[in-house]
């Protein structure tokens, strides 16, 4: 059974936010982690690091906090690190009032708060977010999260309260050195985060109302709204002949570019990509070059309580003379001139894609 909690010795606070009952059924294990800083991992918790998978973090802490206490990277080797620091850089707060203060702080500067929200959403899963001690920056945001995928705020509650147990050494350390470091922010209380989401309410509406307020679309709250539900994979690539994208005009009517979902006979990522390329448009991997190395990823929610994230890459046609289509979920396939492209294509989102593989090949 998956753990809520991980046993991390080198690491205060480090749990997931899978597992609670939600709008769609319960929370996704293994998607998004919370924790206090890393940078003291112990060299026992690196097998246990390890099997996560984390392949993004997101550190909410100031640059003084960076620059004394770096996070230790190293432990997570194939992830891309995100510096995101809150408004307000985590000031202490000097009391419980002062903390209600301090979290909107954090989350209504629009710059600051928009760009960790797009974050949140875009990075690439598993992720981790922290700040010093998980409890304040990363418990503001992780709330948000639960509330907006419908966990019941009493839920939301006991998972902030769990910093309370899970930051003794933290705590123990820090009345050490500073005796009189101001109680509410070491004590997490019953009663705070319920009269901090009663405010956030009625200044709001809903967590949908706070993400207008910001400038966040509707689509990025579909997204974040169903964040922490099932996690579908797909793969695709934007493909060009002397500098003309190839179209495919879909079954269903829509003008768009070759991508699929990752099975699981699939060896790789690449293989993916070679096999629905092969499946659309009868196209041999000696028929064209497929470029390694950077990736576009879109991650959008295509239905409740399920986010697809599709990674594109990009390639040059050299051969097409097999190219053909099976006429059911592909009707068509041809290539027209950039900016033709840019005007047939149904979807936003394939448009960037097909836009950055064109700016990767431009000489």
């Amino acid at each position: 059974m998956p753990l809520r909690r991980i046993p991390l010795k080198g690491i205060d606070n480090f749990r997931d936010l899978g597992g609670y009952p939600c709008r769609y059924g319960e929370t996704s294990f293994g998607v998004i982690y919370r924790s206090s800083e890393i940078s003291n991992i112990d060299k026992s918790d690196l097998p246990l690091i390890s099997s996560l998978g984390i392949n993004s973090i997101i550190d909410f802490r100031d640059s003084r906090s960076r620059e004394e206490r770096p996070d230790q990277v190293s432990a997570f080797p194939s992830a891309k690190h995100y510096v995101l620091e809150v408004n307000g850089g985590g000031r202490i707060a000097k009391d419980e009032e002062d903390m209600f203060a301090s979290y909107f702080e954090m989350i209504e500067e629009r710059e600051s708060a928009s760009h960790i929200l797009k974050a949140i959403i875009e990075c690439k899963k598993p992720m981790l977010m922290h700040c010093s001690a998980g409890k304040d920056r990363t418990g503001v945001f992780a709330s948000l999260l639960l509330l907006a995928n419908g966990v019941d705020p009493l839920d939301v509650n006991a998972d902030y309260l769990l910093s309370l147990p899970l930051l003794k050494h933290t705590r123990d350390i820090t009345l050490k050195r500073h005796p009189d470091f101001p109680r509410a922010v070491l004590y997490p209380s019953c009663d705070f985060l319920p009269e901090f989401i009663e405010r956030f309410m009625k200044r709001y509406g809903s967590v949908e109302g706070y993400f207008h307020s910001i400038g966040l679309s509707r689509i990025d709250y579909r997204t974040f709204s169903n964040l922490l539900g099932i996690q579908e994979k797909s793969f695709g690539a934007a493909l060009f002949k002397n500098g003309c994208p190839l179209l495919e005009k879909m079954g269903l009517g829509h003008i768009s570019i070759p991508k699929g979902h990752a099975e699981a006979f699939d060896k790789s990522e690449r293989d993916t990509i070679e096999r629905e390329i092969e499946e659309e448009l009868s196209l041999s991997p000696d028929d064209y070059d497929l470029f390694d190395g950077e990736r576009y990823a879109i991650t959008f929610s295509p239905k409740e309580g399920h986010v697809k994230r599709v990674e594109f890459g990009y390639g040059i046609v050299k051969n097409d003379s097999s190219l053909k289509v099976d006429g059911i979920e592909v009707e068509d396939a041809y290539y027209l001139p950039f900016e033709k492209a840019m005007e047939e294509i149904t979807y936003d989102s394939d448009r960037r894609v097909v836009k950055w593989a064109y700016s990767k090949l431009k000489p």
